[in-house]
């Protein structure tokens, strides 16, 4: 029921109660919803697996993210996230152009942001742990040098 021009002033009145009646349950009733959702970590870790493997061609290089571990810190909003990598490509060895590939973890921890907009997670302000596909990437070499030295010797 419209209460514009042409009704009269009892179906403008009826129309103002009916309003406040609404309004009235509406402010009843809200305090009572909840408007809180809870993610429990293996839910997030279910979304977040879902969207791996991620791969990126770069040149003549590709790279690869698997196996993602979400690790929610002491604090509420700080969460780490640790990852499995695998780069392979075309690299100089001994004798012309080879095929390489390194695997290593690597791992970030953040602030926890969410965008409710888009209904996504973010990681504010990384803080990117490389120390262990770097020593993964050490050793590599150490274990190639050690071969070659020997084949040398040899």
């Amino acid at each position: 029921m419209s209460a514009g021009p042409g009704h009269t002033a009892v179906e403008r009145a009826r129309v103002r109660l009916l309003c406040a009646v609404l309004v009235g349950v509406a402010a009843a009733l809200l305090p009572g919803c909840t408007l809180h959702h809870t993610i429990t970590r293996d839910e997030l870790q279910a979304q977040l697996a879902a969207q791996f493997p991620i791969e990126r061609g770069m040149g003549l290089w590709a790279l690869r993210l698997r196996d993602p571990v979400l690790r929610l810190g002491e604090r509420e909003d700080r969460v780490r996230l640790d990852l499995a990598v695998d780069v392979a490509g075309l690299a100089p060895e001994r004798g012309g152009v080879g095929f390489r590939s390194l695997s290593g973890h690597a791992g970030a921890e953040g602030t926890l942001d969410y965008q409710s907009e888009t209904g996504s997670f973010f990681l504010r302000d990384p803080v990117i742990d490389r120390d262990a596909m770097i020593k993964a990437h050490v050793q590599r070499i150490r274990v190639e040098r050690d071969r070659l030295v020997v084949e040398y010797h040899l």
